[in-house]
Parts: structure tokens; C-alpha cells; sequence
């Protein structure tokens, strides 16, 4: 046995090793530079998509809520005797009824509805 690994104990095994093992850490070297060039190629590709449908769910979410607020504030409007007193004047264009309107929007604006809080003392 001995007299058949000893040609192969020489310069010729350690050649063979080095390279042997030089070739694996080669490919290992550039089978992980490939996949995680690939996984941040992946990842680089499908950020953008998903960062521009946040925005357009929150777009959408500020939309929806400027609506409901206008909503509310027509309701409120609606639902003002001053304004239901004023508009039949108002479609004949008399000013001091639209100025009574316009004054009422404003205010309903600028005031918040605080129709739906409880205050408990």
C-alpha cells in the first residue's frame, strides 16, 4: 500500500491540494458574488414599485379623507338654518344672503365638527 501512495506523496499530492482546494474557494467566491449580486439586483428592481405604492395608498388615504371632511362640511351646511334661510335669496343673487352663505362655509370650515365627541367631566 505504501509502495503505491508514495509517487503520489511527493510534490505531485501537494500540487493537486493546493489546487483542489484553491478551485473550491474559488467557485465559492464566485458562486456568492453571482447570488448576492442577483438577491440586491432583485431587491433593487422591486423597491422602487413598492415605495411608489405606499405613496399612492397614502395619496389615496389623504384623498379619501379630504373627501369625507368635505362631505361633512356639506352635510353640516345642509343642516344650518341660517344657510337653508338664506338660500332662496341667494339663487336671486341678493348679496347680504350670499355674504351670510360665505360667512357660514367659512365658519363651518374653519371650525372643526364636533358633533361626534364626548367629553366626560
Amino acid at each position: 500500500m505504501r509502495k503505491l501512495l508514495a509517487p503520489l506523496a511527493g510534490q505531485r499530492l501537494q500540487l493537486i491540494l493546493v489546487t483542489g482546494f484553491a478551485l473550491t474557494a474559488a467557485s465559492a467566491i464566485l458562486l456568492g458574488t453571482l447570488i448576492t449580486s442577483r438577491v440586491i439586483t432583485d431587491y433593487l428592481e422591486g423597491a422602487p414599485d413598492a415605495r411608489v405604492g405606499r405613496g399612492m395608498d397614502l395619496a389615496e388615504a389623504f384623498y379619501q379623507t379630504t373627501l369625507d371632511d368635505i362631505a361633512a362640511i356639506s352635510e353640516r351646511m345642509v343642516r344650518d338654518p341660517r344657510v337653508v334661510q338664506s338660500l332662496p335669496a341667494a339663487s336671486q343673487g341678493q348679496a347680504e344672503a350670499l355674504q351670510a352663505i360665505d360667512e357660514q362655509v367659512t365658519h363651518k370650515i374653519s371650525v372643526p365638527d364636533m358633533s361626534g365627541t364626548l367629553i366626560l367631566a
